[in-house]
């Protein structure tokens, strides 16, 4: 930490004078419970069309649930009296549980849904999955992709606010504490803001692919099932080892763009698919 003049910028980072950001930062009042639920009140208020810059003079106002896993096909397959097993992990059931992620019911109109895309755009952009017989064509495979890219990056450009508030938690702890708070928030943000790097440039490409609507520049690999497994999912990594442990890229280096994989397990017409989208 060294020692800060009062007037110098603060150890921590922030841009602010010691003496305007830590110099009695034990002294602070700790972070109460209704500060970290406003936070996450705000987190959850957050509604935005991811396609706004693209179509800005089609977007409506009107925000919408958009689900990454489609309500129609395959959450209904998996659904038991319209609800399926499913994580919340907000404030108040994480207090609940001790801090520990538990299974529960959640209905199908509210599972796997982000508030990402307006009316028009959710309806528009994703009618060949929702309204069109599921064939596995380069355009629905492309659209399984680019929605789950999608609700990926609302996601993480959430976490860049947890950032922030990950720093405020080090109010009225010893300076040691400080130091290891503040030492794990920005190496989370650091990491926050590699993602949310990566994949907005990934979002530019797959942007121009959606315009252009040349669906075959992204490669797929399709896994059928005779049964209907009891967890869907959509989701993407960008992965640092092959099956053998040899190293495909160096995950954490600034100065690399990374590659990702996107995984979609869906059901549709009697089939089950594992969609690998590289």
């Amino acid at each position: 930490m060294g020692k800060n003049n009062r007037n110098t910028l603060c150890w921590c980072g922030s841009g602010k004078k010691y003496k305007k950001c830590h110099l009695y930062r034990d002294k602070q009042p700790k972070v109460t419970r209704d500060e970290l639920e406003d936070h996450a009140k705000k987190q959850s208020s957050k509604k935005v069309c991811s396609v706004s810059k693209l179509f800005a003079n089609e977007c409506m106002q009107k925000i919408v649930n958009a689900h990454s896993i489609s309500k129609s096909g395959s959450l209904k397959e998996i659904s038991e009296n319209g609800h399926v097993m499913g994580t919340k992990p907000n404030l108040q059931s994480l207090i609940k549980t001790n801090g520990k992620l538990t299974l529960e019911k959640v209905g199908i109109n509210r599972a796997s849904t982000f508030t990402g895309f307006c009316s028009m755009h959710d309806k528009k952009l994703f009618a060949p999955l929702e309204d069109e017989k599921i064939t596995l064509t380069n355009q629905q495979l492309f659209l399984l992709a680019y929605r789950g890219m999608c609700r990926e990056i609302f996601h993480k450009e959430l976490n860049t606010n947890t950032a922030s508030m990950m720093k405020e938690a080090d109010r009225g702890s010893d300076k040691l504490m400080q130091l290891m708070l503040q030492l794990s928030a920005s190496q989370f943000e650091f990491g926050v803001d590699l993602a949310l790097r990566d994949l907005k440039e990934l979002k530019r490409s797959m942007d121009s692919i959606l315009i252009n609507a040349d669906y075959s520049k992204i490669s797929h690999c399709i896994f059928e099932f005779d049964k209907t497994p009891r967890v869907l999912v959509s989701a993407m990594i960008a992965p640092e080892m092959d099956f053998h442990g040899n190293k495909l890229q160096p995950l954490g280096n600034p100065n690399h763009i990374y590659n990702y994989i996107f995984f979609n397990c869906i059901s549709y017409g009697g089939f089950n698919s594992e969609v690998q989208s590289l």
